[in-house]
């Protein structure tokens, strides 16, 4: 059954836990929906497993990507297990783009417009566009509520082997000091920071031809303190799908997040409406989850699978329950929705 993840140099998802961004902009030119059915699932013995690895890949990532945490908040590219946030990347050149845009310091201004175009490190480009609402963003270099900016990605390429395309833009809800990025020290006691985001037709292209694409929208609320990251996160529509026939559309999306950087742990809470080509209908997923974090800095991380928690999963007229415990699942079932457990199984996160 295709999925949307393989062990390549380069795996999607939306705004990786570990980045700071958020994108407002971009439109929905030109992206076609997949079919899929949305129908619910009728859960049963035979597509319980599958139906769990679907609830698993909405909120929480894959192994096979390290796990990014959760899904819909990672767009990442790195070889190996650790992971780079496109994100950062996106934001650094913003950041860039503006304070070489800026106007001079005597310019008596409120708000100016800048753009800007950078090469990748092995091919293509990132371009950058971006409205400024405050003369605070250059007379302090720290972003104001009201700023905005789109990325594009042109073939960007950072090493010899996958490349993405497509947009990601910026609408800031609140005040924003980019230093952060590098520095969360500089976030003493907190630093918070808040945005509408979307994704347009972002592609992630392998060397072997496999495509995967993003599209859709967040918003995003983030507090960063020099060892612990929390979030809240939701979306209406997101958009998961690729060139081997796998899609995947989450609604409704609504995901609390919370990663300790001093104890290496991470948790998330997470409601979302699926569905997907590998269950050929949807499923109403709640999940409350935590693990353990390993090779971790603010720009790359790895995420272990969550080892407690619980996915609760409803389809039509069942409802799948799978309990984590270390790397073990017991998944009960409750095929006809009386309410009792009609079959249990025990699997790990290895065989899923």
């Amino acid at each position: 059954m295709p999925h949307l993840y393989r062990p390549v140099a380069a795996s999607c998802a939306l705004l990786a836990l570990g980045s700071l961004a958020g994108c407002g902009g971009g439109g929905d030119g030109g992206f076609s929906a997949p079919n899929i059915n949305t129908a619910l699932v009728q859960i049963t013995s035979a597509n319980q497993e599958e139906v769990v690895a679907v609830a698993y890949d909405s909120v929480g990532g894959s192994s096979e990507t390290a796990g990014e945490l959760p899904l819909p908040i990672g767009i990442v590219a790195a070889g190996g297990s650790d992971k780079v946030q496109l994100l950062d990347i996106a934001l650094a050149q913003v950041d860039r783009a503006l304070r070489r845009g800026k106007p001079a310091a005597d310019a008596t201004v409120s708000a100016y417009t800048v753009s800007d175009s950078v090469q990748c490190d092995y091919r293509g480009s990132i371009s950058i566009s971006a409205n400024v609402a405050s003369a605070d963003s250059f007379d302090t270099e720290i972003w104001s509520s009201g700023d905005t900016a789109t990325i594009v990605f042109n073939n960007c390429a950072f090493d010899a082997g996958d490349s993405v395309s497509g947009s990601i833009g910026i609408t800031l809800h609140s005040d924003f000091d980019p230093a952060v990025l590098d520095n969360p020290e500089l976030c003493t006691p907190d630093c918070s920071v808040s945005m509408s985001i979307s994704i347009n037709n972002f592609t992630v292209s392998s060397t072997d031809g496999w495509t995967a694409t993003v599209h859709g929208d967040l918003a995003l609320d983030r507090t960063i303190t020099p060892t612990t990251i929390s979030e809240t996160t939701s979306s209406n529509s997101l958009w998961f799908f690729s060139s081997d026939g796998f899609a995947m559309h989450l609604s409704g999306l609504e995901t609390t997040n919370a990663m300790d950087v001093s104890q290496l742990t991470y948790s998330y809470d997470s409601t979302v409406t699926v569905a997907s080509t590998a269950i050929d209908g949807s499923i109403n997923v709640s999940a409350q989850l935590s693990g353990t974090l390993s090779g971790f800095s603010y720009d790359t991380y790895t995420a272990n699978d969550p080892n407690s928690g619980t996915l609760t999963i409803t389809g039509a007229n069942s409802q799948l329950t799978a309990n984590v415990s270390g790397d073990t699942l017991t998944l009960l079932l409750d095929s006809d929705g009386d309410g009792n457990d009609d079959e249990m199984t025990t699997i790990t996160w290895t065989q899923l």
